[in-house]
C-alpha cells in the first residue's frame, strides 16, 4: 500500500515525545537522506525462538533461506530483512513489553503524514544500547481511513516507505515487525493518511 503516496514528494510531520510539538518538512522520495527535523521519544533474518531468555547464534545461509519464507508470507518486508543481514547475530527473547500506546501516553493518534520516533534500545526499553534490531508487535487501532504503518531505523529514511501494517477504517490490526535500530536507539513509525492510534510491544532484540 506504499503506492498510496504519489508524486515526487510527500509531507511528513515528525513527532518527538520530548518537545511537546511537531515539525513538518518535505520528504523527497528520490533521496535516501531524511531531511526532517526529528520529534523523538531496525530486521532480523530469522524468526526468533520463543523460549524466553534463549540466546542463539544464526549464520548467514539459514538467514537468507528463511528470509524468502518471511517475505512470502508478508511477515516482514524485503527492506527490513536486508537491513539485518550480517554474518552472526545473537537473539534475546523477552517477555512482551509495551513501549507505546498513543491512547494512554497523551500523544494522541498518529495523524496524516506523521512520523513518531520511538526509543526501542536503551533508556526505559529492555533492549540494550547495542541492540542492532528489534522484534516488535505493532498494532494500528481504529484508524479513520485505509492506509498503513511503515517502520524504519531512525536516520535511514527510505526513498519510498514500505508497509508493515495494513488497515482499513475502524479496524484494529497487529503485525510482527523486525526492524533495525537507528539513531539514538530509535525507530520511526510513519502513517501516510488519516489518523490512527498505535501500540507497540517489544518481543525481543538482536545484538552483534
Amino acid at each position: 500500500m506504499a503506492g498510496a503516496v504519489t508524486g515526487s514528494q510527500y509531507t511528513a510531520t515528525v513527532r518527538d515525545p520530548g518537545d511537546g510539538g511537531g515539525h513538518t518538512g518535505r520528504l523527497d522520495p528520490r533521496s535516501a537522506v531524511d531531511p526532517i527535523e526529528d520529534r523523538t521519544q531496525p530486521p532480523s533474518d530469522r524468526a526468533p525462538t520463543r523460549r524466553r531468555g534463549a540466546r542463539r547464534w544464526w549464520r548467514r545461509t539459514p538467514i537468507l533461506a528463511l528470509a524468502a519464507v518471511l517475505v512470502g508470507t508478508g511477515l516482514v518486508g524485503v527492506r527490513d530483512l536486508a537491513l539485518a543481514q550480517g554474518t552472526k547475530s545473537q537473539y534475546v527473547s523477552l517477555t512482551p513489553k509495551r513501549l507505546l500506546d498513543t491512547r494512554l501516553d497523551g500523544a494522541g493518534p498518529l495523524g496524516p503524514g506523521e512520523i513518531y520516533n520511538l526509543v526501542v534500545g536503551g533508556g526505559s526499553s529492555p533492549a540494550p544500547n547495542d541492540a542492532t534490531s528489534v522484534v516488535l508487535n505493532v498494532t494500528a487501532i481504529l484508524p479513520t481511513t485505509e492506509a498503513y504503518l511503515a517502520l524504519w531505523p531512525k536516520g535511514q529514511q527510505p526513498a519510498t516507505p514500505i508497509s508493515n501494517v495494513n488497515f482499513t477504517p475502524n479496524q484494529t490490526v497487529a503485525n510482527q515487525v523486525i526492524v533495525g535500530v537507528g539513531t539514538a536507539g530509535q525507530v520511526a513509525i510513519f502513517n501516510p493518511a488519516g489518523a490512527t492510534h498505535v501500540a507497540v510491544d517489544l518481543l525481543g532484540y538482536f545484538t552483534p
